[in-house]
């Protein structure tokens, strides 16, 4: 994976952008994005919330990453279907078994030589730290096609990480529960 500083809508729409998604739709069917790069999209193209939200509803709690060719972005789901609240799904933390999920089909999506812009996905809104979504990025994206956009924001936070290697970080088995949503056997990164 490479690492790139900056706004994720630099490369596009030459490049597809991922954008990061919860599993749900309110009572007229269109889906709730209204925070970070999903508002952001949704601004762009205000029908992207009813195509997101019939999405959501024909697959449920299975949504799985979708790709909106006309506008060549990628919906990665982080926040689970609340199913018995589909419109206030949005209001959980992100979830790392979704992440995990999401991650691996990404891995699958597409021409490998097209390049593929993805940011800290569950990080900021989702309240997810770093050190979780990291590992599970680098499990399924490590490959040159994949783009990952850190804002000046993350830069701090992440830059040891990226320009030091993984070097000054541990893979540790911290205990973390299964049922917290991390499969069993995930490391985590912490700083030594």
């Amino acid at each position: 994976m490479r690492v790139r500083y900056g706004d994720i809508w630099d490369d596009w729409p030459t490049s597809p952008v991922v954008v990061p998604v919860t599993i749900g739709w309110k009572t007229g069917g269109s889906a709730v994005m209204g925070a970070g790069i999903a508002k952001q999209a949704a601004n762009r193209y205000p029908d992207l919330p009813q195509w997101w939200g019939f999405h959501c509803q024909q697959f449920r709690e299975n949504t799985p990453v979708l790709f909106h060719p006309k506008y060549n972005m990628i919906f990665f789901p982080t926040k689970p279907l609340d199913e018995d609240r589909p419109w206030v799904s949005w209001r959980q933390d992100s979830d790392a078994k979704l992440i995990w999920r999401s991650a691996a089909q990404l891995a699958a999506f597409g021409p490998v030589e097209q390049t593929i812009s993805i940011p800290l996905v569950g990080c900021a809104n989702g309240k997810l730290s770093t050190e979780l979504v990291l590992p599970i990025l680098k499990t399924f994206l490590s490959h040159s096609r994949f783009q990952l956009v850190v804002t000046p924001r993350e830069q701090p936070l992440i830059e040891g990480i990226i320009n030091g290697a993984w070097d000054n970080w541990l893979l540790t088995d911290d205990p973390r529960p299964t049922d917290a949503g991390v499969p069993a056997g995930t490391h985590f990164l912490k700083e030594v």
